[in-house]
């Protein structure tokens, strides 16, 4: 039962990070009926995605990343298409962890957003990158029940200031929702790491990805559709600024979330990135730590304001072709018409995805 649940609570942990503050402000675009649907679909897009890739990993010898499958399954073009994608998406992430993880220790301690608040959440990220897979996994597994607890404590906090009326605003951009959820919900690159906790007890694997993957769409529900009832159309890009005026107490709980959920999401993605250079790449193993911890520390120098567009970004077109190459890897799963049909329609969705973002 600990395997089962460290497994569950590293990929809801991994799940569940910067992205979640943006979805207040970008189901505030979308209006709520396109929002809530958006995010169930998208969440069910997602867990297909991670359960076509849990078939990948249990159906191919060797441990491996995204990468190490596509030139497996699809040569070595897709090998670095693969790289390129997972790269990607983990330091857009990784960055977007940093801005607001800095920017969430100043609104806890009550001070102006700066340079070494930032530099605070990327040193404590790498001191946890330094432990073992096990202690890794343990911290997420505290951090995460943690997180969990906040996030259902914070709507009822704030319920004495829930305005219903909020949720009838008329949305500007209707498929708002589409890049920050898609960035949120995304999980897939430490799904490996999952499997490697539940190598004995495989019969698992596959609920626990089903619970790590749900229980974020319900926290995410809770969450964001609680800021959007508090702040209405004062709801801000960071999701808590806009609550100041309503509880300082409510803002200091948010901002404790927002910790939580950035580090350990930065810790399980940073792993991810350093176990891709030194499994699929055969780079030394203390040198895949050194890039891994280099790279993101380039974050500590941006401020808030990069914040959203980072994440639409990263969700739509890194997220979005990692979908893509999961659903080729598990074409050469697939046994049934049906079953490839299903494969062709998540394909197109995350391609329209990109394609709208582009021209948008």
């Amino acid at each position: 039962m600990r395997q089962f649940l460290r497994a569950v609570f590293l990929l809801t942990g991994t799940i569940i990070g910067a992205g979640i503050f943006s979805l207040p402000y970008s189901f505030l675009l979308s209006g709520f009926w396109p929002s809530f649907f958006g995010l169930i679909g998208l969440g069910f897009l997602t867990l297909v995605l991670n359960l076509f890739y849990v078939q990948v990993i249990l159906k191919t010898p060797g441990d491996h990343q995204l990468t190490g499958y596509a030139k497996i399954y699809l040569g070595k073009k897709w090998r670095w298409l693969g790289s390129l994608a997972i790269i990607l998406s983990t330091i857009g992430a990784l960055f977007a962890y940093i801005v607001l993880g800095g920017y969430f220790f100043s609104l806890f301690f009550g001070q102006a957003p700066n340079f070494i608040y930032r530099l605070l959440f990327f040193c404590l990220g790498g001191i946890f990158l330094l432990k073992d897979f096990k202690t890794l996994s343990l911290v997420e597994g505290i951090f995460t029940l943690l997180l969990i607890g906040l996030t259902l404590i914070f709507p009822i906090l704030g319920f004495k200031f829930f305005n219903w009326k909020s949720l009838t605003i008329p949305g500007s951009r209707v498929f708002a929702f589409y890049g920050p959820v898609l960035f949120a919900l995304s999980g897939a690159a430490v799904i490996p790491e999952v499997e490697e906790v539940l190598r004995d007890k495989h019969r698992l694997l596959v609920l626990a990805v089903i619970l790590g993957t749900l229980l974020p769409v319900i926290i995410y529900f809770l969450f964001a559709f609680s800021v959007l009832l508090i702040s209405g159309s004062f709801t801000t890009v960071d999701a808590l600024t806009g609550l100041l005026i309503w509880s300082p107490d409510l803002v200091r709980a948010g901002a404790a979330i927002g910790i939580l959920s950035c580090l350990t999401s930065f810790i399980s993605l940073a792993d991810v990135l350093k176990e891709l250079f030194y499994r699929d790449f055969s780079w030394p193993q203390k040198f895949s730590l050194f890039v891994t911890i280099l790279i993101p520390f380039l974050a500590v120098f941006l401020n808030i304001s990069w914040f959203l567009e980072i994440v639409s970004l990263t969700g739509t077109f890194a997220v979005g072709l990692v979908g893509i190459i999961i659903c080729f890897l598990f074409w050469h799963l697939a046994k049934t018409l049906t079953v490839r049909i299903l494969v062709l329609i998540l394909i197109l969705i995350l391609s329209l995805g990109m394609v709208a973002k582009f021209l948008g």
